[in-house]
C-alpha cells in the first residue's frame, strides 16, 4: 500500500542529501560508498560533524592571525596622523626625524594608561607597577638612560 511509497521517497531523499553533502563537503566519491539508508545517515553524519570542525579550527586559527593589540593599533594610527601632518605642512626632514625620535615613548605613555586596572590592585602594588612604568618610560629617553633608577627610587 502507502508504505512502499513512502520508503521510496525516503530512501531518494536520504540519497540525494548523502549526494549534495558529499559534494558540499569536498569528500568526493571514491571506491567505498554506502549503499544503505543507515550507512548514508552515518556518512551524512560523520560529514557534517567533519565540515563543522575544521571550520572551527579554521576560524580559531584565523583569528589568532588576524587579531590585533588595540595598542600597538593606536600607535600606527597615530604614527600616521603625525606623518600626514608632517607631510601636508612640509616640515623639514631634520625636524620630523627629531619629532618621530621622541614620538614612540611619548605614544606609549598617553596611550597605556590602565588607571583603572591598576586602581583596584592594593595601593603599595600600584605604587610599585607605576614606578617600574616610569622608569621604563625615561629609561627609552637617552637624555634620562642612566639616571631612571636614579630618579625614580
Amino acid at each position: 500500500g502507502e508504505e512502499a511509497p513512502t520508503r521510496e521517497w525516503a530512501r531518494f531523499y536520504i540519497a540525494t542529501l548523502y549526494w549534495t553533502l558529499t559534494i558540499i563537503s569536498t569528500v568526493g566519491f571514491g571506491d567505498w560508498f554506502p549503499l544503505h539508508n543507515d550507512t548514508r545517515i552515518l556518512c551524512i553524519c560523520c560529514m557534517v560533524l567533519s565540515v563543522g570542525a575544521t571550520s572551527f579550527v579554521i576560524a580559531q586559527f584565523s583569528s589568532i592571525l588576524l587579531s590585533t593589540d588595540e595598542i600597538q593599533e593606536s600607535l600606527k594610527s597615530r604614527k600616521r596622523r603625525l606623518s600626514s601632518l608632517m607631510s601636508h605642512y612640509q616640515i623639514p626632514w631634520r625636524l620630523q626625524k627629531d619629532a618621530f625620535a621622541v614620538f614612540p615613548t611619548l605614544l606609549e605613555a598617553s596611550t597605556k594608561d590602565y588607571s583603572d586596572v591598576l586602581g583596584e590592585l592594593p595601593p603599595l602594588l600600584q605604587e610599585k607597577i607605576y614606578k617600574h612604568i616610569q622608569k621604563r618610560l625615561l629609561g627609552r629617553v637617552p637624555l634620562f638612560h642612566d639616571l631612571a633608577d636614579e630618579i625614580l627610587d
